[in-house]
């Protein structure tokens, strides 16, 4: 395994839901496809809830965080939405704005 953090950044008007971004963002991470993990998105966190809670507002005075099997997830808004992911077994960092 190689870096073990990864950092999105995420606009509502994207073709594709917050919960898309945040599996981009695990996959990322865990630098494998996610059609091989032995998780779901949907086994940790609602999807649904979570698409609707950024919505319409990057700037969200909101933040959520949870765990995907050994990885740390952190979405906030401030004039996009951040997602986050780290590993929670490694210490070292990286940074992608897509």
């Amino acid at each position: 395994m190689g870096e073990t953090d990864e950092t999105e950044l995420y606009y509502p008007h994207e073709d594709r839901s917050l919960s898309q971004a945040v599996l981009s963002a695990l996959e990322e991470t865990h630098e494998t496809p996610l059609i091989d993990a032995e998780f779901t998105l949907y086994d940790h966190i609602d999807p649904d809830a979570l698409n609707s809670l950024f919505q319409a507002d990057a700037n969200a005075t909101i933040t959520v965080a949870f765990t995907v099997e050994d990885y740390d997830v952190t979405i906030w808004g401030d004039e996009g939405i951040y997602i986050h992911v780290r590993d929670g077994d490694e210490g070292t960092s990286k940074v992608d704005e897509t």
